[in-house]
C-alpha cells in the first residue's frame, strides 16, 4: 500500500489520537506490563493535544494512506526533539517510521537543528 507523508491538518487530530491509542494498547503489551500501558495511555489527553501543540509551534508530519487517512505520525518540538512517533498497528513494518523520520530530518536541516 502506498503512503504519502504530508504536514498535519487540524482535521487529522482525531485520527492521530486513535493511532496513538491503538499503538499503545495493541503494541505496548508486548513490552510493558498492563499497569505501565494504562499509565502511558492516561498521559495522552486526546485530539485536543495535537491542535494545541501544532498551534504552539510543534511540527507534525502525517503518513496517510491512498484515501488520505492518517495511519502514522511524528511530532517534533520546535527545538527539533522528536516527541512522538506512532504507527497504527495495522500499518507497521512498511517503512512509515523511516519516511516520517526522513521528513523530520529534512525539516530539521532546513531549520538548522542538526
Amino acid at each position: 500500500m502506498a503512503h504519502v507523508v504530508r504536514p498535519y491538518r487540524d482535521d487529522d487530530a482525531e485520527a492521530l489520537a486513535g493511532i496513538l491509542a491503538a499503538a499503545i494498547t495493541r503494541i505496548g503489551p508486548a513490552a510493558y506490563s498492563a499497569e505501565q500501558v494504562a499509565a502511558w495511555s492516561a498521559r495522552h489527553p486526546g485530539a485536543a493535544q495535537y491542535r494545541q501543540r501544532a498551534g504552539a509551534g510543534d511540527v507534525i508530519f502525517v503518513a496517510a494512506d491512498t484515501a488520505d487517512l492518517p495511519v502514522a505520525y511524528l511530532l517534533m518540538e520546535p527545538d527539533g526533539h522528536v516527541d512522538h512517533l506512532y504507527i497504527h498497528p495495522d500499518h507497521t513494518r512498511c517503512g512509515l517510521a523511516t519516511q516520517l523520520l526522513a521528513a523530520a530530518e529534512t525539516h530539521a536541516r532546513r531549520e538548522e537543528f542538526s
